[in-house]
């Protein structure tokens, strides 16, 4: 959860990162999204997410 309390979500069957306002049901993509691969567009196997500050 980031300071503005959004909670991000590593979504392994979208290959996406969502992100969830406080309150929503469906989160947007803020990450991938685009399929498996190695494009910049796109994500591999998301199991991990790290978020700070920066």
């Amino acid at each position: 959860m980031d300071e503005q309390r959004n909670l991000y979500v590593s979504d392994n069957w979208n290959s996406a990162v969502k992100r969830y306002k406080l309150g929503e049901n469906n989160g947007t993509v803020v990450a991938g999204g685009n399929g498996q691969g190695a494009g910049l567009n796109q994500l591999n196997n998301v199991y991990y997410l790290f978020v700070d500050r920066d």
